[in-house]
């Protein structure tokens, strides 16, 4: 296989990698996990290819190309804590859960080795376990494959399963992007071969449980009409909030209340110069009606917890805007221009019970002027 021009110069980086190591790979980490989560217990299976061994750990070829068993051998002692370590869960207080098992791999070593530029032609599937409470419904998925010491991005393909069956999760896993997943252990998703109508059951009192927040990467925001008010609601992840401003604290893992009090006032600032609501191009100022940080167990959004240090990987940020509107006032237009490089856009939910539609659905974006709504 020959890499792309456009990554050549990273094996320049690498001194080890010959010009023979440059044609038979590619520069890239591809990978497949499955998480089967049990009563307190996830079962992580990573399947990845050999030559991820071969860059990873820097496996030695012989002069005819190939990897001998024993290198090959040394590759598998040193991937098998390497996944254990870049493959984290982590509790809803975002502590990162330990392995309750030695990893073992599945993989049967060719007694001739393997050819280098044949390397993609073997999977070896990596096993452990991981325990938490019984009592948790919240997990975060992390994978940091291509983290500190390594210079090859890495894709991972994660499938999130429980009790054996159902399905909770599908998706890509990327680098510093984490997942987090709600679930009940009392009530399971339905098998992958259940009926459209099962599943569609078992979604309705998903999310009737969660108050329609279901997803913990995604924004929220709703928009209350009233006569004499208007008011935003906005939920935003924090890994989200970060990419506009920075969110400075002492452990990369954790937001502490010192922390987020001293963030508070930017934050605010942030989304009043953000969002703006004018009346004939007359501005109305808003006041601040909440700015809090919220863990992954809080489903009530209603409820004011108390303040508590929250983990980054899965803690939202919930932010209220009102605007009072003088009885005289008309034409209003909500203008948001509160956009990052990873959020381009919102989908606004208007709620107004004066109108004929008293629910309606309004795709904000920073591209092409779609980023107001009016009334």
């Amino acid at each position: 296989m020959t890499v792309c021009r456009q990554f050549i110069f990273l094996f320049t980086l690498i001194p080890a990698f010959n010009a023979a190591v440059v044609q038979a790979t590619h520069p890239l980490s591809i990978s497949r996990t499955l998480v089967d989560l049990r009563a307190g217990r996830a079962t992580i299976t990573v399947d990845v290819f050999l030559e991820d061994l071969y860059l990873f750990h820097n496996l030695k070829q012989n002069q005819a190309g190939r990897i001998r068993p024993d290198e090959i051998q040394r590759g598998i002692d040193r991937h098998l804590k390497f996944v254990a370590d870049r493959f984290l869960i982590r509790s809803a207080d975002g502590k990162v859960l330990s392995p309750g098992s030695s990893p073992s791999v599945r993989f049967d070593i060719p007694a001739d080795g393997a050819a280098v530029d044949q390397l993609m032609k073997h999977r070896l599937t990596f096993e452990f376990m991981v325990a938490f409470d019984k009592s948790d419904a919240v997990l975060t998925f992390e994978q940091t494959f291509s983290g500190p010491g390594q210079v090859l991005p890495a894709e991972m393909q994660l499938t999130v399963i429980q009790d054996g069956g159902g399905l909770l999760f599908e998706g890509q896993l990327e680098e510093e992007k984490p997942r987090t997943i709600r679930f009940d252990p009392r009530q399971p998703p339905p098998a992958q071969d259940a009926t459209d109508d099962a599943r569609s059951r078992w979604i309705a009192k998903r999310d009737e449980a969660a108050f329609g927040i279901t997803s913990f990467s995604s924004v929220y925001a709703f928009l209350y009409q009233e006569p004499e008010q208007t008011r935003l609601e906005v939920l935003m992840p924090l890994s989200t909030l970060n990419d506009a401003v920075p969110l400075e604290r002492n452990q990369p893992a954790t937001l502490t209340v010192p922390e987020q009090d001293a963030l508070r006032p930017e934050i605010i600032q942030w989304f009043k110069e953000g969002i703006r609501l004018t009346s004939d191009d007359s501005l109305i100022a808003p006041v601040t009606d909440r700015c809090d940080i919220y863990g992954a167990d809080l489903t009530d959004f209603a409820y004011r917890p108390q303040p508590e240090d929250v983990a980054f990987a899965s803690g939202r940020l919930g932010l209220i805007l009102k605007w009072n509107i003088p009885p005289e006032e008309s034409g209003l237009t909500l203008t948001w221009n509160c956009f990052s490089n990873s959020f381009r856009g919102v989908r606004l939910i208007v709620i107004d019970d004066q109108h004929e539609d008293p629910i309606r659905r309004v795709s904000l974006t920073q591209t092409g002027n779609r980023n107001t709504w009016s009334w």
